[in-house]
């Protein structure tokens, strides 16, 4: 599956393993047009690359707003 991508300024906490964790909400489309939403706790661009571009962009989102709901723990990896 390949998927396109935006990231919110929404965040959610979730227990992973016990751990409590903060995630950040992003919001994608599949190719074959399938909305969803994932909680993603770590972005990380490889140690050889160029990750300046990266981090500008994603500072382009508005600061962080925490989500009055959360994700059902079924739906947690």
């Amino acid at each position: 599956m390949k998927a396109q991508i935006e990231n919110t300024s929404s965040i959610v906490d979730l227990h992973i393993a016990g751990t409590p964790v903060r995630a950040r909400i992003w919001r994608g489309v599949t190719e074959k047009g399938i909305e969803f939403e994932m909680a993603v706790v770590r972005v990380a661009v490889p140690a050889k690359g160029d990750c300046s571009e990266f981090e500008k962009e994603l500072l382009e989102t508005p600061p962080p707003t925490y989500a009055t709901k959360a994700f059902d723990p079924r739906m947690v990896f």
